[in-house]
């Protein structure tokens, strides 16, 4: 009878998991405790509730004062970023309206779309499966990817590979 996990798999998911509840929780509590800016988690936020709520595309005010003029769909995060990858958010952001969903969606997209490639591409390459999982594990706690997820949330990360 053939396992549907290994040991070493195992190891991996538990840590993805754990990644994801442990700076879930701390990077809502900087939220919460009023540790992130305006111009970062904020214009995503506005951007998003704007879309959904008010039918205006993407609006945010924040980078109204440096758009010298209104581009053809009004003051849009487009204008200045262009990221049709926010798209993808609004049915996540539609479920639960608020800077706390983001940061929670960011966390799990860093964990999964990292963590578990690396294991993956170990696993493929190589017969020994503790080397993906080794990596997979030191991808989590590297401080730069910590770094990166704790700071708001931002489109660039979804552009990039782990």
């Amino acid at each position: 009878m053939r396992r549907l996990v290994s040991a070493s798999g195992l190891v991996v998911y538990l840590g993805v998991a754990a990644y994801i509840v442990l700076m879930s929780y701390y990077t809502l509590l900087k939220y919460l405790t009023f540790h992130t800016h305006a111009a970062d988690l904020g214009i995503f936020a506005q951007a998003l509730a704007s879309t959904l709520y008010y039918h205006r595309l993407l609006y945010e005010s924040v980078d109204v004062a440096i758009i010298p003029k209104p581009g053809p769909i009004g003051y849009s995060f487009l204008d200045v970023h262009f990221s049709p990858t926010l798209f993808l958010f609004l049915p996540i952001y539609a479920v639960y309206p608020s800077p706390a969903t983001l940061l929670v969606v960011q966390t799990v997209l860093i964990a999964l779309g990292g963590a578990l490639p690396i294991y993956w591409l170990g696993k493929y390459l190589g017969r020994d499966w503790l080397g993906g999982a080794f990596f997979a594990i030191i991808y989590l706690m590297n401080p730069l990817v910590q770094g990166v997820n704790s700071f708001d949330f931002h489109m660039e990360l979804y552009s990039c590979p782990p």
